[in-house]
C-alpha cells in the first residue's frame, strides 16, 4: 500500500549516515535562510535581515536534529505497530513479510541512533563545516541594492519615497536594519527642534536633509566632510544622534 511504502524512509533521513549526508539534509531544509562566505562565515536570515552568526547556524542544526528525532520516533511507532499486526496475522495483506517489516523497524532504530549521535557538539560543528560549500554565497551579493533601506516595518526603495514599503525578503540579502521605521509620529516636535537648531534658516535645513539622504543611500555619490560647529548646547549632538 502507498501509505506503507511512503514510510520506508524518513522525511529528514539522509541518504547516508555521514557528515556529508547530514549536511545535504541541512542544506535542503534550511538552505533558504542560511548562507556562508569566507568573509562573513555563517549568515542566518532572521525574517528582517541577514545576521553574521555561527551560533544561530548551529541553532538551526539543533532544530534539524529535533525534526529528525520526531521523524525517527514516528517511523519507529509505525513499524512497531505493523510488526505487532503482522504477528497477529493482520495488517499488510502480505505485501511485506514479517521479516521485511522487522528489517524496516531495525532501520528506524538505526535512524534514531544516528540522530542521537548528531546532537553532539563535534557532530554539530561537522554539519556546519560540511554544509558551507553547499550554502556558498558571493559576499558582493550582500547589500548590493544601493537604494533599498531596510526598516522594522519593511523595506523601502528610496527612489519611490516613503509612501511605498515592501515586505522583508531574504532574497534582498540585506544585512542591516534601521532602529525605527518612517512615520509622522513626533513630527511637530522634530520640526520645532530643527527651527531652534537652525534659527529658522530654511536653506540650511534643506541642506542637512540632503546630508541625511546621503547617509541613507548605500552608495557613495558625493564625498563631503561634514563639520557641525557652534557654541555648546546648540543642538549639534542632539541632531546627529
Amino acid at each position: 500500500p502507498p501509505e506503507v511504502y511512503s514510510r520506508l524512509k524518513g522525511e529528514y533521513e539522509p541518504d547516508d549516515y555521514t557528515d556529508i549526508g547530514q549536511a545535504k539534509v541541512f542544506e535542503k531544509v534550511f538552505g533558504e535562510v542560511v548562507k556562508f562566505s569566507p568573509e562573513t562565515r555563517c549568515l542566518v536570515y532572521n525574517g528582517v535581515y541577514w545576521e553574521e552568526s555561527d551560533e544561530k547556524a548551529r541553532l538551526l542544526v539543533h532544530q534539524l536534529t529535533e525534526l529528525q528525532m520526531q521523524d525517527a520516533d514516528s517511523l519507529l511507532k509505525f513499524w512497531e505497530t505493523e510488526l505487532k499486526e503482522a504477528g497477529a496475522g493482520v495488517g499488510l495483506d502480505e505485501k511485506l513479510t514479517t521479516k521485511q517489516i522487522y528489517e524496516q523497524y531495525q532501520r528506524a532504530v538505526q535512524y534514531k541512533a544516528f540522530v542521537l549521535k548528531r546532537r553532539g557538539t563535534f557532530a554539530i560543528n561537522a554539519v556546519v563545516k560540511e554544509a558551507a560549500p553547499h550554502l556558498a554565497i558571493v559576499v558582493g551579493t550582500l547589500d548590493s541594492e544601493t537604494y533599498l533601506l531596510n526598516t522594522p516595518a519593511g523595506t523601502y526603495d528610496l527612489r519611490a519615497g516613503a509612501d511605498v514599503v515592501y515586505p522583508h525578503k531574504a532574497e534582498d540579502y540585506i544585512t542591516k536594519v534601521t532602529a525605527v521605521s518612517p512615520s509622522d509620529e513626533g513630527m511637530e516636535l522634530w520640526e520645532a527642534m530643527l527651527d531652534v537648531v537652525f534659527c529658522g534658516d530654511q536653506d540650511l535645513k534643506r541642506y542637512v536633509q540632503q546630508l541625511a539622504g546621503f547617509a541613507a543611500i548605500g552608495g557613495v555619490f558625493a564625498e563631503n566632510l561634514i563639520i557641525a560647529y557652534g557654541e555648546g548646547r546648540n543642538g549639534k549632538s542632539t541632531l546627529f544622534n
